[in-house]
């Protein structure tokens, strides 16, 4: 018989684990990357990811349904903002031309 127990905890345990190496990579590649769109792109798709794997771990860690909700409320603010704020700091660095190469800037 499966202990149910014991099979969250390794399903927990991979999350958590994955969950935290996408945000060290996204923290490196923020460092590595030099273009602030490249970094953009790597802020926008593992910061959702990575926080969608640590905080699934953690609800298969938690006991309370308090605790669960409260993390579901949080991941789906999360998933609503994250590519809305992206975009705008993306506009922003458009407008005013950061981060564009010089034969780019003049096709404004």
């Amino acid at each position: 018989m499966i202990d149910f127990g014991s099979v969250t905890s390794v399903v927990g345990a991979v999350f958590l684990i994955s969950g935290w190496v996408l945000i060290l990579m996204q923290s490196l590649g923020m460092v590595v990357l030099k273009n602030i769109y490249s970094r953009m792109l790597i802020a926008g798709l593992t910061d959702c990811t990575g926080l969608l794997l640590v905080f699934g771990g953690l609800m298969l860690y938690s006991d309370e349904l308090v605790n669960i909700w409260k993390m579901v409320l949080f991941l789906v603010f999360l998933i609503l903002t994250s590519p809305v704020t992206i975009h705008l700091i993306a506009r922003s660095a458009r407008k005013n031309m950061i981060g564009l190469s010089p034969r780019r800037r003049n096709h404004r």
